[in-house]
């Protein structure tokens, strides 16, 4: 869903993560902040001693992505946009 230029909220359906049994539960997978160049990112938080969970790669979606954990273990992604991704083609649209 888009929400303002270059900021979406994606939902995922059918995922295998457990569910919090407490009443009205709520909570988000992960964050994910858009670069303008991954390689550089990657290196950086590697060089800061950041390991990656998952090294660069492009997903389905054209877009490239690396993912690091934050100090508490939140997952952060890290995205640069192609310029032919679903994203990148909602935001031409206005």
């Amino acid at each position: 869903m888009k929400v303002a230029e270059r900021q979406f909220i994606e939902l995922f359906y059918g995922g295998t993560e457990p569910v919090p049994q407490t009443e009205n539960a709520a909570g988000y997978h992960h964050l994910c902040l858009e670069v303008t160049d991954i390689h550089a990112v990657a290196s950086k938080l590697e060089g800061a001693g950041i390991a990656l969970d998952v090294e660069v790669q492009q997903g389905k979606d054209l877009n490239f992505q690396c993912w690091a954990r934050d100090p508490d273990g939140n997952r952060i992604e890290f995205m640069q946009l192609h310029p032919e991704s679903p994203q990148m083609k909602s935001s031409r649209l206005g």
